[in-house]
Order: C-alpha cells, then structure tokens, then sequence
C-alpha cells in the first residue's frame, strides 16, 4: 500500500471524526482529507477544533462525505482584509499548548509529592 499525505486534516465518513494528520499514513475505506498542507500544523488544529463542531450532525447512516463537507460552514477569525487569520490561530494553539505543559508539569510535581507521601507512611506504619 501505498501511503498518503502528511499534514492533511482526515475525516471518516462512517463517525465523521476529524483529526490532524502530521504524519503519512495508510487508511481504508471512506476515510478523506482535506489538503491543508500550505497550513501550519497549530492552524491545522485550530481548523479541526472548529471543524469539530459539526460532527454532531452526521452519524453512521448519515455519513459526512466530502460533498456535504464542502456545503458546511464553520466561523473563523479573520484579519482586518476579512481572510483567516492564521497567525491569531497559531498563538491561540500555542497558548492552549503552553497551559497544557504547565499543567502535565504542575501534576508531575504532584505525583513526585504524592509518591514521597505514601513512602512516609509505609516506613512510619512499618516502624
């Protein structure tokens, strides 16, 4: 088989779940992408989060096929020319990002703490 594209945005048709793609891949039946290669990767998650929205509205027997995708809508900020405004994406991603790495690292210390915790209390009941 041969793979497809990287740095595209696939969706199934059957579950209507979109995803970014940043590496290639090999898919099967009624799986599209959107070709979005000329976008950042942090655009491109921006654009699934806003693409996200619609899912709701296709199912199993009402499957999302690129026909029906091209007749969606979907908002997105624009700049002051009234086109997207990819770089306001970018750092929105990147400050999402940012947030998520204080956190993971915020509940790092906390198990280190947590770990220690339970230490202490082993060897205290044990003594």
């Amino acid at each position: 088989m041969i793979p497809s594209l990287k740095g595209v945005i696939l969706f199934g048709a059957e579950n209507a779940s979109l995803f970014y793609q940043k590496e290639n891949f090999v898919s099967g039946r009624d799986i599209y992408y959107i070709d979005i290669r000329h976008l950042s990767e942090k655009a491109c998650l921006f654009l699934v989060s806003c693409l996200d929205t619609l899912t709701d509205k296709y199912s199993y027997s009402y499957g999302l096929f690129p026909d029906l995708l091209k007749k969606e809508k979907i908002k997105l900020p624009v700049d002051v020319h009234g086109n997207p405004d990819w770089d306001y994406m970018e750092k929105y991603i990147e400050k999402i990002k940012e947030k998520i790495d204080h956190t993971e690292e915020r509940l790092s210390q906390e198990k280190k703490i947590l770990k220690q915790d339970i230490v202490k209390r082993k060897k205290s009941k044990n003594s």
